[in-house]
């Protein structure tokens, strides 16, 4: 029969060790957490009546020895997470825009101090729906190591610094629970058109603290080892924007990533342009071409025959699904030959002008300041069949 001693010595350090095996508890704040390489120590007191004296139990206290404590040491966490800052994992942008910045924030979770480097990829964002959202013009921004103006490229910076993310360097130390901005810089190309898209994936890599070594998973020493245990406990990858996968990394590899869809809006406009017989100018018709009014005389259907009078109708639709304004809008329209120049009814639009001297036959320039989205406007002209 095991004594009641080493059966209560043995339960004590089986319970320690299933302590220190098992799994971590959450802290709030990191910072609060206990730092690696700090050794705790659990000590058992045992007592118990031994013979009798003279007809008394006799308590007996055992020396205080290392065999009645079990030691364990705290292993070093790493743990950190990279969040978008961006709504929805998505930032819209206008063609042509410039310094379009947008931020991830790396934190880190883990109990002990430690750096990161920063990778950024960038690849051809899709719209829900759209099997390429970027098409032939643009093939995505082109990266720059530092602050650039020029149109299509994007830089990186750390801290408000230009950080080169090709050189796989230390982008800072952080302590537990302490935090690093990433922001990336673009200029949108005034080619890009609605709905083209990059997709921008960050990624952040633990690294030994002020060092661009990687950190490795280390969870050979003994339990008791001065030199600790170095663990990954970061969760699997979570994306922001809905187009990414749900997980980059199903296992803890001290690495976390988050992305943001850089999206076009611009309005798309369409255009129509329809021709029609208003008059024939047969005997009896009062007809103005060049205003519009009076009493046109035709025959069913009415035919262009010369002298007649042909009314060209021009619709614009700003139909694009970016639900942005059109502005600056022109239409130019040269008069075509075996016509003449009569008229023209601006409708909807700002100014509609005539140019005698531009083109063989003249030409009609039509402006528009601005077009709501899913808004028409229109405009005639009219011409006589020569």
């Amino acid at each position: 029969m095991i004594p009641q001693f080493f059966r209560t010595l043995a339960l004590s350090s089986s319970l320690a060790l299933v302590f220190a095996g098992g799994a971590m508890a959450q802290v709030a704040d990191p910072a609060d957490q206990t730092a690696p390489g700090v050794q705790v120590t659990n000590t058992i007191s045992l007592t118990y009546n031994g013979a009798d004296v003279s007809g008394e139990p006799v308590a007996v206290t055992l020396p205080e020895v290392s065999e009645h404590s079990a030691v364990f040491t705290v292993a070093r966490k790493i743990d950190l997470s990279v969040t978008a800052e961006a709504s929805d994992g998505e930032v819209t942008v206008m063609p042509g825009a410039q310094a379009v910045s947008f931020d991830f924030i790396v934190r880190n979770l883990g109990n002990g101090t430690q750096g990161y480097n920063i990778n950024v990829t960038n690849t051809d964002g899709e719209l829900p729906g759209e099997t390429d959202g970027l098409g032939d013009t643009f093939a995505g921004l082109t990266y720059s190591a530092t602050t650039t103006t020029a149109p299509g490229t994007y830089y990186v910076q750390v801290a408000g610094s230009d950080y080169d993310t090709t050189a796989n360097t230390n982008a800072g130390d952080l302590a537990p629970g302490e935090t690093l901005t990433v922001t990336i810089v673009a200029n949108i190309p005034d080619i890009a058109t609605d709905g083209l898209a990059d997709l921008f994936a960050v990624t952040a890599i633990s690294l030994e603290e002020d060092t661009d070594t990687v950190v490795q998973e280390v969870r050979t020493n003994a339990l008791d080892s001065e030199t600790p245990n170095v663990v990954f406990a970061d969760a699997a990858t979570e994306w922001s924007f809905e187009g990414g996968p749900s997980e980059a990394n199903g296992e803890p590899n001290g690495q976390d990533a988050d992305n943001t869809n850089l999206r076009v809006t611009a309005p798309v406009i369409t255009a129509t342009k329809t021709a029609a017989v208003v008059d024939e100018n047969r005997p009896g018709s009062s007809f103005e071409c060049d205003t519009g009014s009076g009493t046109a005389n035709s025959g069913t259907p009415p035919a262009a025959v010369p002298g007649a009078c042909v009314e060209y109708t021009i619709i614009v639709t700003n139909d694009s699904p970016s639900e942005t304004a059109a502005t600056n809008i022109v239409i130019k329209d040269p008069i075509p030959g075996n016509t003449t120049y009569a008229g023209v009814t601006q409708g909807g639009f700002t100014s509609v002008t005539f140019n005698a001297g531009e083109g063989a036959n003249g030409t009609v320039t039509a402006t528009l300041a601005t077009l709501a989205h899913n808004d028409t406007a229109e405009f005639r002209i009219r011409v006589t069949i020569d």
